[in-house]
């Protein structure tokens, strides 16, 4: 079986949105043909840590490198003093902190893992015979290691864009010699990488734009999805009994973030205008910004962050999933949690743009509400009609949940994609 080495800074134990990306990849290759070899770092300081993934990553060879950037040298030093994760620096510096960190850097923060990948990473290509490179991207620097493996040891490469370089809608550069830095070198691996994927069509056509030179066959669209595995074939309708449980599992960042929701709900308490057997959940672990905008009451409840198949019981325990993406310039976000959302047949109340490739999917599958994130009487006005829906046993006639078929966006299938580009990559 051909081997791949696969270039992921952010890979389990830690977890989230971009980590699952890649470790489901990681887990569903070989069934396809590919034997995947693993480059990652070694601890660094993060939001979400999951033990249970490890597990389902038995008998997969991962590597493993010192890096010297701020995330490491964090835990490193937060292990020292013996900080725990939930007080963690990292996990409760603002928003503004965390972007000067990514900024101030040249390209991006986890630069200095470059010092140390390159020589491992052509050590590997060398004695494991790889056939092809995988680099996940962000961090950018990975795509930049993917193009000087591939220069060094003539092994064609693929840049998975998760999140796009130039045009992301909150990208910004410390200077203009960061930004010309940053321009040059994305132009460059562009040009010799042997495949690009993007995770939506927005993005795609929005890749395209800012590069036309680039070759648009050699540009194809792996959107991120859920695992089949990890939900259960049955899954209960929606309950029009006992409590009605609106959650949200993720984190906030950016411009993304509930303020305008509670605002709307805090308004809704005081109006009386919700049943005490609501329920709002949020799961994550934020940054202090966003803690302060939670407040104390009997219906709001906050939970720190868990393991993976804990958050699905979650949303499977829930009447309403909510959704949240900023609404500037977000029109081709397309966020891992709303196929999760999917998979487990809950409605979904979605602050989100109504533009947008997000919408389109939650509109094609009818699968919930689409409100724009800033209009607070419209939230309080869906939250009102949610309910409404839940209570009188309504979820299956008003919307289609319990009736899609969602396969395409199966974890597997998209790693049966990737099979296939790195077949052509390899044989054309």
């Amino acid at each position: 079986m051909p081997k791949a080495l696969i270039i992921s800074y952010f890979f389990p134990p830690l977890s989230g949105p971009g980590v699952q990306r890649s470790y489901n990849i990681v887990r569903n290759l070989a069934e396809n043909g590919w034997e995947p070899v693993v480059l990652t770092v070694k601890d660094i300081c993060y939001v979400g840590r999951d033990e249970t993934l490890i597990k389902k990553l038995a008998g997969i060879e991962i590597i493993r490198t010192e890096t010297i950037d701020p995330m490491r040298i964090l835990y490193l030093w937060e292990k020292i003093w013996g900080r725990s994760r939930d007080k963690s620096i990292y996990v409760q510096a603002g928003s503004g902190i965390r972007q000067f960190g990514r900024d101030i850097f040249p390209l991006d923060s986890k630069i200095g893992w470059l010092a140390t990948a390159f020589r491992r990473a052509c050590n590997i290509c060398r004695t494991h015979d790889i056939k092809v490179i995988y680099a996940t991207m962000s961090p950018y620097s990975s795509g930049i290691l993917a193009n000087k493996v591939s220069k060094a040891m003539n092994i064609p490469y693929i840049l998975d864009y998760r999140d796009l370089w130039s045009g992301k809608p909150d990208l910004s550069y410390f200077s203009r010699w960061h930004r010309k830095l940053s321009e040059k070198w994305e132009q460059r691996i562009i040009e010799a990488a042997a495949a690009i994927i993007q995770v939506t069509e927005w993005s795609r056509t929005r890749f395209l734009e800012l590069f036309p030179e680039c070759n648009k066959e050699k540009v194809s669209v792996i959107f991120n999805g859920y695992d089949r595995e990890s939900i259960p074939v049955k899954i209960p309708h929606v309950s029009s009994k006992g409590v009605i449980r609106f959650t949200y599992a993720g984190h906030f960042y950016g411009e993304r973030n509930p303020g305008e929701f509670l605002g709307a709900l805090a308004e809704l308490i005081a109006e009386n205008s919700l049943d005490e057997s609501v329920e709002f959940e949020f799961i994550g672990n934020y940054p202090r910004e966003i803690e302060e905008l939670f407040f104390e009451h009997k219906c709001l409840k906050r939970v720190k962050y868990m393991n993976y198949d804990e958050y699905l019981e979650k949303l499977i325990d829930s009447s309403v999933l909510l959704l949240f993406i900023s609404s500037r310039n977000s029109e081709m976000v397309l966020t891992q949690k709303l196929f999760e959302y999917l998979a487990v047949r809950r409605p979904i109340f979605a602050m989100i743009p109504e533009v947008g490739e997000a919408a389109e999917i939650i509109r094609k599958y009818n699968a919930g509400i689409i409100i724009t994130g800033a209009d607070r009487a419209g939230i309080k006005r869906g939250i009102l009609e949610m309910c409404e829906i839940v209570r009188q046993g309504e979820v299956n006639a008003r919307f289609q949940v319990s009736e899609n078929d969602y396969s395409k966006f199966e974890r597997q299938a998209q790693a049966k994609q990737l099979a296939k580009l790195m077949d052509t990559v390899t044989n054309g």
